[in-house]
């Protein structure tokens, strides 16, 4: 469904769901919005929710988008190793 949407439009949407109400909306869009950014404010928001999010499953999911949110903006040169 996701690849039906045009990134212009799914990129905004992804980064607002990552403040969503419902633990599951917020799941999904740590485990997608890297894909489509590749700012280092981004790495900062997904700390955030890796480390306070209420919910453990979400943590979680934040934290290995995290790790390869990093790997992405040092591969791109904008993160030193």
């Amino acid at each position: 469904a996701l690849t039906k949407i045009p990134p212009e439009k799914l990129a905004p949407g992804l980064r607002e769901a990552l403040k969503s109400r419902k633990a599951w909306v917020r799941k999904v869009a740590v485990s997608f919005v890297g894909y489509y950014f590749d700012d280092e404010k981004l790495l900062a928001e997904l700390h955030e929710i890796a480390t306070n999010d209420p919910y453990r499953e979400v943590r979680s999911a934040a934290w290995e988008a995290k790790e390869r949110y990093h790997r992405k903006l040092t591969c791109l040169g904008r993160l030193q190793a």
